[in-house]
């Protein structure tokens, strides 16, 4: 999958002045679109921040007017919405995804103290105090080992991003940084900031620039508006940004994407354009990047919330793809060449086990430990010799055929690959998309 095709897919994703979402229609793309909420409530005062868990729970936090400060918004994957789901802990910061649990933490403080208290969010129970951050935690990031990265208005050395590994030892300081809106790890522990712009911070140093939007249309004020880690295999190891360009001519706002990898950054073409737009965005730990962004039906007050992930397509990284001729059912999986690989399956019916949450590293839908699981082609060696056929060839796709007995036609399994991989988004290894067939 080449970085022009994810450009038409989001070149694609036009909204119209209500910025309703279309799915996308061009040929190659390989990202689908699905809406998870709507008519998602905001105040006119809200600067919308947004986390998602691991069981796909969106966590919304708005400024609120009055005693209260600050809410959360929870929406479950079916949209159903509950209110105040926390309310009256005080200002709240930008909330983050901890990849050791993959759940949902943000940082509550009343004015007058530097400190805030440390909030976990679950679904179906009440927020949780984990501890008290000796600083006012406006953004929170937390690397793949659990280090807790905070951008703080003030602080021992000044206004900027420092590093906790462990609320009780004493903050890192890792670079000046006035105004942190966002903050993000990439999987190569790399920390990177906004405040408009995108800064690069190393510990000990200063917050270098990395990245600054530049207007692509005549007049416009572009601005970064929200930071998440990548979650696809097609762009690899990186983050992803919305860029908001204002137009003060029209009074409208145009969005686009672009994806920071090790290697540089790439224009991943336009989202939306609306008379308002705030874009907030979070990555799942199943591979599936949000987007928050004013609905149009009630300008500025009403918000959609919409999911995208990858759809199987030749080319891409851990693609599994698979077609059926009499009783051959060849399975394909698209690959780095000479990286070896788990194909394994296990019977559907109906429903699969909820899968294995792989603490750093995400959801992994068929894991090889589950009873019902079985390796189809081992190429890792975990069930014993690897097998020669478990690895991916020179062409970089692996076509595995496979004669399905008589008595198995019509029995529905599903499967799944994984790839090691330092490039994959999570640092280590390619999980490709679940392949749910009936048997011929």
């Amino acid at each position: 999958m080449t970085t022009s095709a994810i450009s038409v897919l989001f070149l694609s994703l036009l909204f119209s002045t209500g910025s309703v979402l279309a799915q996308p229609t061009s040929g190659g793309v390989s990202l689908n679109v699905a809406q998870v909420g709507s008519a998602i409530p905001v105040t006119l005062a809200s600067a919308t921040r947004m986390a998602v868990d691991r069981d796909g729970n969106a966590f919304i936090v708005q400024d609120a007017l009055g005693p209260s400060m600050g809410t959360v918004l929870l929406v479950y994957p079916d949209g159903t919405q509950i209110a105040n789901f926390m309310v009256g802990a005080g200002f709240l910061g930008h909330p983050t995804t901890h990849p050791g649990d993959g759940r949902v933490y943000v940082a509550a403080w009343l004015p007058g103290l530097q400190q805030s208290t440390l909030y976990r969010l679950q679904a179906g129970l009440l927020p949780w105090i984990v501890g008290t951050i000796p600083l006012v935690a406006h953004a929170l990031a937390f690397n793949l080992q659990g280090a807790l990265h905070v951008g703080a208005p003030s602080g021992p050395q000044g206004a900027g991003v420092y590093k906790l590994s462990g609320l009780v030892n004493p903050p890192q300081f890792l670079g000046a940084l006035l105004n942190c809106r966002d903050l993000a790890v990439r999987a190569d522990d790399q920390v990177f900031a906004s405040n408009g712009s995108i800064l690069h911070l190393i510990a000990g140093g200063t917050a270098t620039p990395h990245w600054t939007p530049q207007n692509t249309l005549p007049g416009s004020i572009p601005s970064i508006c929200s930071l998440a880690r990548g979650p696809w295999n097609q762009t690899g190891i990186g983050l992803v940004a919305a860029v908001n360009e204002n137009i003060p001519s029209c009074f409208c706002v145009f969005a686009q994407v672009v994806h920071l990898s090790p290697s540089g950054v790439t224009t991943m073409g336009a989202v939306l354009t609306s008379p308002d737009v705030h874009v907030a965005m979070a990555t799942d730990s199943a591979r599936g990047l949000y987007f928050l962004v004013d609905s149009g039906a009630v300008p500025n007050m009403q918000r959609t919330l919409w999911r995208t992930e990858e759809v199987a397509s030749s080319g891409a990284p851990a693609s599994l793809q698979s077609n059926a001729s009499g009783q051959v059912l060849t399975t394909t999986i698209d690959g780095p060449v000479g990286v070896p690989f788990l194909l394994g399956f296990m019977p559907n019916f109906g429903q699969l086990p909820p899968g294995f949450f792989a603490p750093g590293y995400g959801l992994v839908e068929l894991h090889p430990w589950d009873p019902m699981y079985s390796p189809a082609v081992d190429g890792l060696g975990l069930f014993g010799a690897p097998s020669p056929f478990g690895v991916i060839p020179g062409s970089s796709v692996a076509v595995l055929p496979a004669t399905i007995p008589l008595g198995l036609t019509g029995t529905l399994v599903s499967l799944q690959a994984v790839l090691p991989g330092l490039t994959a988004p999570n640092g280590l290894f390619y999980l490709s998309n679940t392949l749910t067939i009936a048997l011929p």
